[in-house]
């Protein structure tokens, strides 16, 4: 069986303080989810989504793709790599061509849990730096924030406002530093959860993460610098001490979205409590960071026994169930799919609808 990574190419327009540590990030997952694939045997090709990636793919001939390319095609509002494989007619991992673009928006992804009822904080779009306007209905402090990007990218301390001024003045500085419009939204005050979810007609979650932070400071989040730069020392713990209420209660919050946003295979749902302890969606990570003993998807794997390469097995698993793909090999006769199980793999640790 023969598969594809296929990944972005390296942006090479980010400020030059977080160009690096983006790009190593960029090529750990890279590299992990390619020594994953090769670990089970398979024939594979890492292949960037450029312009000829037409002619890359049709050479290789990929029976499945792992995809991690979410490019967009602006005119269209559309993924350029789902929708070339859509085309093609060759099955790949994750969202279809509109879906990706809908995930990767964090604005997109509020309107649509909004008006599904789904919890997200208050929040308004700014994309014009000299016409900010903040609704009077929004209750300080705020907090800012580019509406694509992952690893926190542009977010640091200031992001965190507390008038109508500073708020102006930060989100006008954040959308010429970023190029980027940003979402201003209701700062959420209390713990802060991550949800790692596999599957498609019946998802199901993995044990919840959450992220410790020990800080004496009154009002704490997770900024680029303390994910990516001092991301070693970042407190975790997994399973969250919760009560069966609130796992309960936050792991149907993150089915919700992830169904909502038309997440497929897996994904990762950021939550937040407010202040009464009350869950909130922060953002959806289509395809959430992959890098054993460095991402917190892969530490929710671990904590029910997924070593990084069964993680990546797991993945494609689900993905060819999805597409009606037998593979006759090792990838199936070491995973025992019961298509009438709760449970991926019969596995008792993962937690039900």
């Amino acid at each position: 069986m023969r598969i594809a990574l296929i990944s972005d190419p390296m942006k090479m327009d980010y400020p030059e303080s977080i160009q690096k540590i983006y790009e190593e990030t960029r090529n750990s997952v890279a590299n992990s989810i390619a020594a994953a694939i090769k670990n089970l045997d398979f024939e594979f090709e890492h292949l960037e989504a450029t312009n000829n990636l037409d002619d890359k793919v049709k050479k290789f001939k990929p029976n499945l793709v792992f995809n991690r390319s979410n490019l967009e095609n602006h005119k269209k509002g559309i993924s350029f790599t789902p929708f070339l494989l859509d085309k093609l007619e060759i099955p790949y991992t994750g969202p279809d061509a509109k879906n990706c673009v809908i995930a990767f928006n964090k604005c997109l992804t509020k309107k649509i849990l909004e008006s599904l009822d789904i919890r997200t904080s208050k929040f308004v779009l700014i994309d014009d730096p000299t016409n900010i306007k903040i609704p009077d209905n929004m209750s300080y402090p705020l907090f800012i924030k580019p509406i694509m990007g992952g690893c926190s990218l542009g977010i640091e301390d200031q992001n965190l406002v507390f008038s109508r001024e500073l708020c102006e003045a930060n989100s006008k500085y954040l959308i010429e530093y970023i190029q980027q419009p940003v979402l201003v939204e209701e700062f959420l005050g209390g713990r802060e959860f991550t949800v790692g979810i596999f599957g498609n007609d019946r998802p199901e979650a993995l044990p919840i993460l959450e992220f410790i932070n020990h800080s004496e400071e009154a009002y704490q989040f997770r900024s680029f610098n303390s994910k990516m730069v001092a991301g070693k020392q970042e407190k975790i713990s997994c399973p969250a001490l919760l009560s069966k209420k609130e796992e309960s209660e936050i792991v149907n919050l993150a089915l919700k979205t992830y169904e909502a946003i038309g997440c497929r295979d897996y994904a990762r749902i950021d939550i937040r409590n407010n202040d009464e302890g009350i869950p909130f969606v922060l953002e959806v990570n289509a395809f959430p960071s992959l890098i054993p003993g460095g991402s917190s998807f892969a530490d929710m794997a671990e904590t029910v026994g997924l070593s990084f390469t069964d993680l990546i097995k797991e993945i494609l698993t689900i993905a060819c169930k999805r597409n009606d793909i037998d593979i006759d090999n090792e990838i199936i006769k070491q995973i025992d799919i019961n298509p009438d199980s709760r449970y991926i793999n019969s596995n008792k640790h993962l937690l039900p609808l």
